[in-house]
């Protein structure tokens, strides 16, 4: 392998991690992979403290001066021990803009040269109202959960703290369990990162959520509820969805920004969407040929303009959305009015991550999938995943849960509410 870095151990990437690498780089153009952080600033940025804060993550993270290669058939990655001032220009760039982010968000999303650039950009939009500032990682190094590890400690030394201790060195998991105990190679790397760090952050898995059915998602007892859809909110649900040119089930994501916010609480929350493609007879959710949206938005209070209130003050909603519906960055906030508004002078922050999916799955109609998996996150544990189930010509809503996170009625509740909002109706979809 002759790609930079050569002062490293090289890897093979986890089977996740190749899956996700094949689609993307089939579909450059249209099968981005990022998860990204976006914030407003009513006053400049700083650039010196951006530049800072961006050289101390990379001297941190390992999986921040990634570079990913093919050698023959196998991915593999490596780290360099350390990097250039050249690495951090390729990592900041600014732009300037008569009001609009629009410029600054295709920068941020643009298809991450995995062979010698750094997986990570931070791009700020100079704007006459202020800075917007915007954070986008490679998902093949970097999760949900990672970028909000990363988001705090961002904040923290750009105000000229120290990075919160409780972050594990290095951010750098990139193995599932299962993997671990089944590979030999994989055991080689958790011995390496041992030795150099002493202990494995397990915590931060590459490996997208998937759950299957039946099972409950954290540790507590399965438990099921059931919604059935009555035949005018299906034909509503439908008719939506040949209007906006989204499939049945993307009508059915772009609805939950109505019943969502009444469960977002001052923790993480997260909300996954997954379509699975059906090849040879067989569903397969592992091989990349799915559509993956979720957003997250952060609001802060008024009246606190530090850059870490920004990052760690936050109340969530997501939204989950199928290919077809390509929102822009900045189009998505207006949909979600969860914690405030722009017009407020509230500041704002959110990340997206989209894959769409590498076949074209406008052919396929709603009898052929199998359902949409909607899964809540808070925390660590994953507690509640729904799914929208076509029964011949019923379409039911059904949730796995846990018994101890969650009461039945509590359930019943959300999945009537999401029935509302997949009507149309906000007040059915229970505004709180």
């Amino acid at each position: 392998m002759t790609f930079r870095p050569t002062n490293q151990p090289a890897f093979r990437a986890t089977f996740m991690q190749r899956r996700l690498y094949d689609v993307t780089e089939r579909h450059p153009d249209q099968a981005m992979r990022h998860v990204t952080a976006a914030f407003r600033f009513p006053a400049p940025l700083e650039l010196d403290r951006l530049r800072a804060a961006v050289a101390v993550l990379m001297e941190r993270h390992d999986a921040l001066r990634m570079r990913f290669a093919l050698d023959d058939e196998n991915l593999l990655r490596a780290s360099d021990v350390g990097f250039e001032p050249a690495d951090v220009d390729r990592v900041l760039s600014t732009h300037s803009s008569d009001g609009s982010d629009d410029e600054a968000a295709r920068v941020a999303l643009r298809h991450f040269n995995r062979r010698n650039d750094p997986p990570w950009r931070v791009v700020v939009s100079r704007r006459p109202d202020g800075d917007t500032l915007i954070v986008a990682i490679d998902h093949l190094v970097c999760d949900a959960r990672s970028l909000r590890l990363i988001l705090d400690e961002f904040a923290a030394v750009y105000d000229g703290q120290s990075p919160p201790s409780a972050s594990p060195r290095p951010f750098a998991g990139f193995l599932e369990e299962e993997e671990v105990e089944q590979d030999a190679a994989a055991q080689d790397e958790v011995a390496y990162w041992q030795a150099r760090y002493h202990e494995f952050p397990k915590a931060y898995s590459i490996g997208l959520p998937f759950a299957t059915e039946g099972r409950a998602d954290g540790l507590g007892t399965p438990a099921f509820e059931e919604y059935a859809l009555d035949a005018g909110t299906t034909a509503r649900m439908r008719e939506r969805a040949g209007a906006s040119r989204l499939s049945p089930f993307g009508a059915a994501l772009t609805a939950l920004n109505l019943c969502l916010a009444p469960y977002a609480d001052d923790g993480a929350i997260a909300i996954t969407g997954v379509l699975p493609n059906r090849r040879d007879g067989m569903y397969d959710q592992t091989v990349g040929s799915f559509a993956h949206t979720t957003a997250y938005v952060a609001t802060k209070p008024e009246g606190h303009a530090d850059f870490a209130n920004y990052a760690t003050a936050s109340r969530a909603a997501i939204i989950a959305t199928l290919r077809n519906s390509r929102l822009a960055l900045f189009d998505l906030i207006g949909r979600l009015g969860v914690g405030g508004s722009l017009a407020s002078g509230y500041g704002y922050g959110i990340y997206l991550d989209y894959l769409y999916a590498a076949l074209d799955t406008s052919r396929l109609t709603l009898g052929e999938m199998p359902g949409i998996e909607l899964r809540l996150d808070s925390g660590v544990n994953k507690s509640l995943s729904l799914w929208v189930v076509e029964r011949g010509s019923e379409v039911v809503l059904k949730a796995n849960f846990e018994a101890e996170r969650f009461s039945r009625s509590g359930v019943r509740g959300f999945l009537e509410q999401f029935a509302g909002a997949l009507s149309g109706s906000e007040e059915r979809a229970g505004r709180k």
